[in-house]
């Protein structure tokens, strides 16, 4: 595909096993006594000493997976005297491949095991990355046992070929286990092997295949993306639709609900070098034709939800490949994008636990490959090395959840790979670091963008719903801080809302297995005649990082301010915890005040920092000092339910449910009350806030603060940055000695 396949630098993976799908009719599973006499390429029986206990029959599954082998197990004779086994046709290369295949059980608590013989029989091909603990580990170097169960399940070991071992039992079981380097005969000569140690168990397996994790690896002398054996019979791909040139206006996506009368989404084959979706407003599912695969296999259909949800869509993963980029929902978007940040926020469930990525590409209309993907808001190569910057994952649940990207459209990287992959030293992966987000410079870009979506779990079917991507309002304060307009009302969702995605917006988050209500009471209120209540029914795993409230402010200048608003509780001594997060471009952190009203420096290494307040069952105005450091995005949050000694985060003597009231937010800058004299320069400022002086210099300077009567009251020497104290209500003169000024001030404290 020219769109992702070619993008990733990686044609069809290469399997070296044959008919690992067991669809050729000229084909059976005959028995051996020797293991070496089977033809190279054949799947056969082993038995050893004529041991016909354990089975093996070719036997037609279903229309999905059509032809299986359904292996039976050995009776009373061990496990290592007879399996599976195909002698590999081509000789192996000292790299790192996966052994992948499809398998479920037929009857019993049947496991299944896999492994390679090396050398005709000799060694065994180590796991990759296996660690012998210095001859002390427990664990097998060369075989993996599995665990099957009644669904069909994907299954992946990992073998280096570049090592071997001389015995496949556990280092510390083996007084002369060693780990050698392969040589060429080593590799020309191997056996993929499939057993179980139960005695009277069945399992079905299919879609086998050897594949190297170098997808340009081939054999030698072989085609690198060879043709399916069988060809599947497929129809030819329709015509695709004319390009059309975008403008500034227009539907970003269209039909995200899935709600017109389109019965279902055209699936592609391939997507050949030159071609690409030119067409906007409409979904389409790619499907790679892979070796082997049939290329419908996989598939992405409108159904019915059986819900609230309506119209949704299903991809459906029936692939057994590992490459999951091989299949997924595209819409090319509509609209002409800006160097700016976008929200994606989408709704999925899947009944199998799915997991899920997406990205936005961007494409030059007549590149055969797209030049790059939009960057995750915020994304910081140092900080996240072994992460995504583009291509974010997600895990689905049984229950509908909200899930929201933020994107900075001026931005990309080249790969959808981690800032570290592909590299082996330090010093590549530091250069790759440095290099990985580039400035998006040409326009054709923002006009050859694509929603990717993909399910990447074999076997398994992830519904999505109510997809919408939309620039991002950057609210510079608090929207609808008295809940009485119908705007930006508060939602509730099940995720951590990305910084920045919903601006000006309260954004309630209740996870893993919290039960939280969130209602607008229109008869109670501080002021006017609506509030924001939000009930506490049930207490998540850890209810201070799991329920709470949280808005973002974009661009809060550099500044003193207090957060404020009125609250009340259904019982008494409710607790409220207040947190301030500030984002910059390379950390995130808090800055908060203390329980005892001083105003801290935003605490970097340890992220502490708290206010509680006790909430009472009458409104009571609350107020909490936050110093801004810089320009920067802010995020306000509210957790009602962090205190106390049980799992409900509340006192002892308080029981859920539990219920808080909200109403009258804002953020609001701190006055000083301070009397500037004989001010000389702006390097020394000095504030009276409730209960404290605050004093804030560029330059090493000492400090004197007298009160009303000329008594001393405290002295702070070789200030260089900010620093508070608390006083006691009253008039103040604070005097600033630096080295080339001095500075008198009053001010008043209240």
């Amino acid at each position: 595909m020219s769109l992702l396949v070619t993008s990733l630098g990686a044609s069809a993976q290469f399997n070296w096993l044959s008919n690992g799908d067991f669809e050729a009719s000229d084909k059976t599973l005959e028995r051996f006594t020797s293991a070496a006499t089977p033809a190279k390429g054949d799947w056969a029986i082993y038995g050893q000493n004529g041991t016909d206990a354990f089975t093996g029959v070719l036997k037609h599954e279903d229309d999905t997976y059509k032809n299986v082998a359904e292996i039976t197990g050995s009776g009373s004779v061990s496990w290592y005297k007879a399996y599976l086994m195909q002698n590999v046709q081509y000789p192996l290369k000292a790299e790192k491949f996966q052994l992948v295949f499809d398998a479920k059980n037929v009857s019993g608590n049947t496991n299944i095991s896999a492994w390679i013989y090396l050398g005709g029989g000799n060694t065994y091909a180590l796991k990759t990355d296996f660690d012998d603990k210095g001859g002390t580990s427990t664990a097998s170097g060369a075989r993996y046992d599995f665990t099957g169960t009644s669904e069909w399940q994907t299954f992946t070991a990992d073998f280096d070929f570049t090592y071997q071992c001389n015995n496949i039992n556990a280092p510390k079981s083996v007084a002369d286990w060693a780990k050698t380097a392969t040589t060429t005969s080593d590799l020309a000569d191997a056996r993929v092997v499939f057993g179980t140690n139960a005695k009277t168990g069945a399992f079905l397996i299919d879609n086998v295949r050897l594949i190297p994790v170098n997808p340009e690896t081939t054999p030698d002398g072989e085609d690198p993306d060879p043709e399916p054996d069988p060809t599947p019979t497929v129809p030819e791909d329709p015509e695709f639709p004319a390009y059309v040139e975008v403008t500034d206006e227009g539907d970003f996506l269209k039909d995200g609900d899935f709600e017109l009368d389109v019965d279902e989404i055209q699936n592609w084959r391939t997507l050949d070098k030159g071609k690409f979706l030119g067409d906007i407003g409409h979904w389409y599912f790619y499907n790679e034709d892979k070796d082997g695969v049939d290329p419908y296999a996989s598939s992405a259909k409108i159904q019915d939800s059986g819900d609230s949800h309506g119209k949704v869509a299903a991809l459906v993963n029936k692939s057994p490949i590992s490459s999951w980029w091989g299949h997924n929902l595209i819409q090319r978007i509509g609209v002409k994008l800006q160097p700016m940040t976008y929200r994606l926020s989408f709704y999925v469930r899947s009944n199998s636990g799915a997991k899920g990525k997406l990205n936005i590409a961007l494409k030059e209309k007549d590149a055969e490959k797209c030049t790059g993907y939009a960057l995750l808001d915020g994304f910081v190569p140092a900080d996240h090395p072994k992460s995504s910057g583009t291509t974010p994952d997600f895990t689905a649940t049984t229950d509908w959840q909200l899930m929201e990207y933020v994107f900075d459209l001026s931005k990309m990287a080249t790969t959808i790979w981690s800032p570290t992959s592909g590299t082996t030293t330090e010093e590549e992966a530091n250069e790759s670091i440095a290099n990985y987000i580039q400035e998006v410079t040409n326009e054709e870009l923002w006009k050859n963008a694509y929603l990717i979506m993909w399910n990447e779990t074999a076997n398994s079917t992830l519904e999505i719903d109510n997809v919408i991507f939309e620039p991002i309002d950057t609210y510079t304060e608090i929207q609808n801080p008295g809940f009485e307009s119908n705007t930006l009302l508060p939602i509730m969702v099940a995720a951590e809302p990305a910084p920045g995605a919903r601006s000006g917006q309260w954004v309630v988050v209740n996870k893993r297995g919290g039960e939280m209500n969130l209602s607008i009471d229109e008869e109670d209120a501080f002021e006017g005649k609506r509030s924001m209540k939000l009930e506490t029914v049930k207490a998540a795993s850890y209810p201070r990082m799991d329920q709470y409230m949280a808005m973002d402010i974009y661009e809060v200048p550099e500044g003193n301010y207090t957060f404020d608003f009125a609250a009340k509780a259904s019982q008494e001594g409710a607790p409220i915890r207040v947190d301030v997060y500030v984002y910059t471009d390379s950390e995130t952190f808090m800055a908060v005040t203390g329980e005892n009203g001083d105003v801290y420096e935003p605490d970097t290494n340890t992220g502490h920092g708290l206010k509680v307040f006790n909430a009472t069952t009458e409104w009571t105005e609350y107020s909490q000092p936050v110093k801004i450091e810089e320009n920067m995005l802010v995020r306000l949050i509210i957790r009602p339910n962090i205190k106390g000694t049980n799992n409900t985060g509340l006192p002892d003597d308080y029981t859920l449910p539990v219920s808080h009231w909200f109403d009258n937010f804002a953020l609001n800058e701190a006055v000083p009350s301070s009397i500037e004299a004989n001010t000389v320069n702006n390097n020394v400022r000095v504030y009276a806030l409730n209960g404290s002086i605050q004093i804030s210099t560029s330059e090493n300077t000492n400090v004197n603060i007298y009160n009303m009567n000329g008594a001393l009251v405290d002295q702070l020497n070789n200030i260089n940055g900010t620093m508070a104290r608390t006083v006691a209500p009253g008039f103040y003169t604070v005097k600033a000695v630096s080295p080339n000024h001095v500075q008198t001030f009053k001010v008043l404290v209240k």
